[in-house]
């Protein structure tokens, strides 16, 4: 039987310097873990399906494109008329962290929930297995969208479907740390699945430790919980237990765009094929590991590894 996937979020237009050129692509945290979600699961009987609104450019027209070819399913994107995608500039500093500039202020993915569409069909599907948003998906929704977010995930949850989140906190997209931390907090309350960066936490919450995000999350009924904490070891709560489980060592990181991302595909394509938590962990690890030898935020299908 097959199941389906929908990662909720918003594609960009990716501009990166790369010695005297500007190479354009397209990315966004929620269409990274698509992406490399699609690879790994496309020889099982398992949909991915990538929610957002696009405008009716050509832009938006070769985005579209690129996801078939990604065997990710747009099914559920918005095509609107007045709105075009947004935009970001990355540039990396020598050790390979990046600094991005962003223009998207009234880009189509902001308004996706303005009408009801997007909610009805994703209530209307008969097998959805599991649903994915990112704390970006959040906070680029003005406030009525991001409640008729939450209120759809509420509905999803009711009937069945495993709810995921990655916290992928960033500031400038918010109001106030407050406006931010009412909103994760209100989603991790339905959330099965936490994928959360430390450093992220950190800077939300300024926490000195990951036990505090363990403490923190314990009031929450969340299944399994995953605290990334780059290069150290993974921090793995789950049925009552946790445990720390190693990075895969890099020898040499070009560029960490995407590095959270595509962990959570790895972890995910793992815990859909059956495999258990800490075997969805040393995926994840294996993924990213892989992902931050590159740059860009989607490596060659060619280098991507074996799990």
């Amino acid at each position: 039987m097959s199941k389906r996937v929908v990662l909720l979020g918003e594609c960009m237009i990716e501009l990166q310097r790369r010695q005297d050129q500007i190479i354009q692509g397209y990315a966004g945290d929620v269409l990274n873990t698509s992406t490399y979600l699609a690879r790994l699961t496309q020889d099982s009987p398992i949909n991915v399906e990538f929610a957002t609104a696009l405008g009716q450019d050509q832009f938006s027209d070769q985005m579209v494109a690129n996801w078939a070819q990604e065997q990710i399913g747009s099914n559920l994107v918005e095509r609107l008329e007045h709105h075009l995608p947004g935009i970001y500039f990355i540039e990396n500093d020598a050790s390979g962290e990046r600094k991005f500039y962003y223009w998207r202020n009234d880009s189509a993915a902001k308004r996706m929930f303005d009408s009801d569409a997007l909610a009805d069909q994703l209530l209307a599907q008969t097998d959805l297995e599991l649903f994915y948003i990112s704390g970006i998906s959040l906070a680029i929704l003005p406030p009525a969208g991001r409640t008729k977010l939450i209120q759809l995930m509420r509905s999803l949850k009711a009937k069945g479907v495993t709810l995921a989140f990655d916290n992928n906190y960033r500031p400038i997209l918010w109001s106030s740390p407050e406006e931010t931390e009412a909103s994760y907090d209100e989603v991790l309350s339905l959330t099965d699945i936490a994928l959360l960066t430390w450093d992220d936490e950190r800077s939300l919450r300024g926490y000195d430790s990951p036990d505090q995000i363990v403490a923190h999350c314990a009031q929450f009924d969340i299944g399994e919980l995953v605290i990334k904490c780059s290069a150290e070891p993974c921090i793995l709560v789950c049925e009552g237990q946790q445990t720390e489980i190693s990075a895969t060592a890099v020898n040499s990181v070009k560029d960490t765009t995407a590095a959270g991302d595509s962990f959570s595909a790895g972890y995910l394509a793992a815990r859909l094929h059956g495999e258990s938590p800490g075997t969805a962990v040393a995926w994840g690890h294996k993924l990213a590991g892989t992902v931050i030898q590159h740059y860009g935020a989607i490596i060659p299908v060619e280098a991507m590894p074996r799990l």
